[in-house]
């Protein structure tokens, strides 16, 4: 005969029963964050049509409008193809919805908490990265900041405050967190899609002396992604980011 365990030994054995099954549950909602219908074939379509369009940005930068002027039309364009790019070869190719993306709710309150978390992360590090590239000498590593003029005066000024402090964030983060990463985890795991998709981000801003602190500021937006499984805090921290740096501009 096997005897039933008394109440306290009940209790023991139900909670870890629920447990276990929290655990499970978990786990499944992490892969759900990766299972997405596209592929990396997907992907290079998608990075081949905003590497076009960049081009596209730089050569009316470079042979149409003055240098010191940042007009808001070609930003419309290479932001715009992130998410002509995420839709064409992901959501409206595979009819997997928005929510494939990341542009789901948020579970729980601590969410944008996180984000700040981030953001004082992204923004200590730049400050250290810039702190040792004063300190070696290596001028030309230095983050490139825009001036004042260059992002215009009046409603030209306000459109790219718009572009750059706001649609811009929720575009790459659509495209690189939302579309790109999901997609490489099959093929080098989890830690090699951050690695690889934020690299593609650092290389996306096109600056060498962003390099290292975009890269690092990716790797922190990939891991809230992860966290968070939704990528409305990453956007908010992105965005977050962007405006206070604008908000600087003499």
């Amino acid at each position: 005969m096997i005897a039933l365990p008394g109440g306290n030994e009940f209790a023991i054995i139900c909670d870890c029963y629920r447990n276990i099954n929290l655990g499970h549950e978990l786990t499944m909602l992490d892969r759900e964050i990766w299972r997405v219908p596209w592929n990396v074939k997907d992907v290079l379509w998608g990075l081949l049509l905003v590497a076009a369009a960049a081009l596209l940005v730089v050569a009316i930068y470079r042979f149409l409008l003055s240098e010191a002027s940042l007009l808001p039309t070609p930003l419309i364009l290479l932001q715009g193809s992130m998410l002509l790019a995420a839709f064409a070869f992901g959501t409206n190719r595979y009819h997997s919805g928005w929510q494939s993306l990341g542009l789901r709710a948020l579970h729980g309150h601590g969410s944008f908490s996180l984000a700040w978390l981030v953001l004082l992360g992204s923004l200590g590090f730049t400050s250290l990265y810039v702190f040792f590239v004063n300190w070696s000498g290596w001028n030309r590593l230095l983050p490139q900041a825009l001036s004042g003029q260059a992002i215009g005066e009046g409603w030209v000024r306000l459109l790219n405050i718009f572009f750059l402090g706001l649609f811009g964030p929720f575009s790459e983060e659509v495209f690189f967190r939302g579309f790109v990463m999901p997609s490489l985890v099959p093929r080098v795991g989890v830690l090699g899609a951050i690695g690889i998709t934020s690299l593609l981000f650092a290389l996306g801003h096109m600056l060498i002396g962003l390099l290292v602190p975009v890269f690092v500021s990716g790797c922190l937006l990939a891991w809230l992604y992860l966290k968070t499984r939704s990528i409305w805090p990453s956007v908010a921290a992105h965005s977050a980011q962007n405006l206070l740096a604008l908000s600087l501009l003499t």
